[in-house]
């Protein structure tokens, strides 16, 4: 899958669950899960490199504190995960609901790699297995991350 057809699913009311490269050894239990709850993925994206285009997802325009906060999670992942890629699954319309109560069952269970930031009021961060959009933001992120990965964002 190309970024366009990434950017047409996301236009088309797909939602994406992006398994991180902490996730990547559990993948097929997250696929199972997803499956389970009525949101089997119908396609999947290679996200080669996970740090930049993650940090992408964190960036909105004239919020520096963000741009500042995208940049240290930038080098964690890079520090941590030296390479390795993630994947965005592209889950069906209609599937959010199942996709969300898969994120709150197993994101406690899984837990998270605590990372230094050294921001003012944001001292630690996490990493976590995988990501979901919160509600009303599935279409937002999914659009940003076709324009990073077509390199015209990040």
């Amino acid at each position: 899958m190309t970024a366009a057809a990434l950017r047409a699913a996301a236009t088309g009311g797909a939602c994406l669950f992006i398994v991180t490269p902490l996730g990547r050894p559990l993948r097929h239990g997250l696929w199972e899960a997803l499956r389970l709850a009525g949101a089997e993925p119908v396609d999947r994206v290679a996200l080669p490199d996970w740090p930049r285009l993650e940090s992408a997802l964190r960036r909105r325009p004239g919020h520096a504190h963000r741009d500042a906060c995208a940049r240290r999670f930038e080098a964690a992942w890079t520090r941590h995960f030296p390479g390795q890629p993630a994947e965005a699954w592209v889950l069906p319309r209609g599937s959010f609901a199942g996709a969300a109560r898969v994120k709150a069952r197993l994101r406690p269970a899984l837990g998270s790699l605590p990372v230094a930031l050294g921001l003012p009021g944001r001292p630690l961060g996490h990493l976590h297995p995988f990501h979901l959009a919160d509600p009303g933001e599935a279409e937002g992120e999914a659009l940003r991350l076709a324009e990073a990965l077509a390199g015209r964002g990040g």
